[in-house]
């Protein structure tokens, strides 16, 4: 009996420990300081924030907008990151979403840097529906893994589930890694202004 007992007890040990190393391996911290998160918001926020009043994607890396991003990108967060072996980086922010009540969306994506630290390629893969922060968490982190697990979010896009996991993209918007922003299927080119 003892011995039984000492194995149930050694396998509910060894679950926990493994589950803590999962929880802790898509944890921010566990890759970039609070700084260094920072810093990454930075380099994405010509990507991911919405373009200044009467800015066009041409113009969004004008220095002159610089302050605007800065602002911008306090209202984001680093929920998860991770980096594969191949050094791809993959992350999910979020940031606050338009509504009655306090609700964020999340962006979900993955980057590589070149040797001097810029990006060499970005993509994001999704962007959820906007949601009150428990929920998101909950669902971001199934999301976060799929997305890192299997290179997308196919059993998550909107004609494929009946609850809101992910706002984009869905049969009418995808993300060009080309341009590294989101467009609407036949939709021209020329149009060079935020689509959403």
């Amino acid at each position: 009996m003892k011995n039984l007992i000492f194995r149930i007890s050694f396998f509910i040990i060894i679950l926990a420990g493994t589950a803590c190393r999962q929880a802790a391996q898509y944890q921010p911290e566990t890759y970039l300081s609070r700084a260094e998160q920072e810093q990454f918001l930075q380099k994405i926020a010509r990507y991911t924030a919405r373009l200044p009043k009467r800015v066009t994607h041409k113009d969004k890396f004008n220095a002159r907008f610089d302050a605007y991003y800065d602002e911008e990108m306090k209202k984001y967060d680093v929920q998860q990151y991770h980096i594969g072996p191949d050094s791809t980086h993959y992350f999910m922010i979020t940031r606050p979403a338009p509504s009655l009540r306090e609700k964020r969306v999340a962006i979900g994506g993955r980057l590589k840097y070149d040797h001097r630290g810029n990006i060499a390629s970005y993509e994001e893969v999704f962007r959820t529906w906007k949601m009150e922060q428990e929920k998101l968490t909950r669902k971001g982190k199934t999301l976060f893994s799929t997305m890192v697990e299997t290179g997308n979010v196919d059993a998550y896009l909107p004609d494929k589930r009946e609850d809101d996991w992910v706002e984009f993209p869905d049969g009418k918007s995808y993300f060009d890694v080309g341009a590294r922003r989101w467009k609407v299927t036949g939709q021209s080119d020329s149009v060079d202004y935020q689509t959403f």
